[in-house]
């Protein structure tokens, strides 16, 4: 979907409304990544938000937590994330989107060096194209319209970089909660996967 087109004006209103009911303020990646309880925090809600709504859905273990945390903080921005916070300083929402680094894996073709290191490099401070990784609510806001909140603060950091595409991590087409979030935005559906389940006797 386009990155920078401008939001529903609905959607502008709500993320106003419940920012103002529940005192919700865009925080900062960085504050996320000095804190090491708050990290650990921010995953253990990351799995209860998507344990009870996504099929098949399994959760990061403290093991891949701490190895998660190591090899994804460093690549996270403020320019392109959005971590929601309440009154109390307690995370409410979050917005997690990166550069697309497709391309560069293509120039790399699959290898690090002599040169492809560089591309990858080079993806990852472009915003043209940015992918959206994971987006959710804890429990507690689930339903009550707080994706508009960080959608509207990712939207204006979108425009700030000059990106211009953004592309959403896979959607089940059985988690109806989800499609019909995007379907509220100028989007369209360019990729669809397919699993095929075949027993072995």
């Amino acid at each position: 979907m386009p990155a920078a087109a401008d939001l529903d004006p609905k959607v502008l209103r709500i993320a106003g409304m419940l920012k103002e009911r529940y005192k919700l303020h865009d925080s900062s990646i960085e504050t996320l990544k000095k804190d090491p309880e708050m990290v650990k925090k921010f995953f253990k809600v990351y799995n209860e938000s998507f344990a009870q709504t996504v099929y098949n859905f399994i959760p990061f273990t403290e093991e891949e937590i701490a190895e998660e945390a190591s090899s994804m903080l460093g690549f996270l921005k403020d320019e392109t994330c959005a971590i929601i916070m309440d009154e109390n300083e307690e995370l409410a929402g979050f917005g997690i989107t990166i550069p697309s680094i497709s391309k560069g894996l293509q120039k790399a073709k699959g290898k690090l060096f002599p040169f492809g290191w560089y591309h990858l490099y080079k993806s990852l401070h472009q915003y043209e194209y940015l992918d959206l990784m994971i987006n959710g609510a804890v429990p507690k806001y689930q339903n009550t319209g707080v994706s508009a909140v960080f959608h509207t603060e990712i939207s204006k950091k979108y425009k700030q970089v000059g990106a211009k595409w953004a592309i959403t991590n896979p959607q089940l087409e059985t988690n109806g909660a989800a499609v019909n979030v995007w379907s509220k935005y100028d989007s369209e559906l360019f990729m669809r996967r397919r699993c095929y389940i075949k027993p072995i006797k």
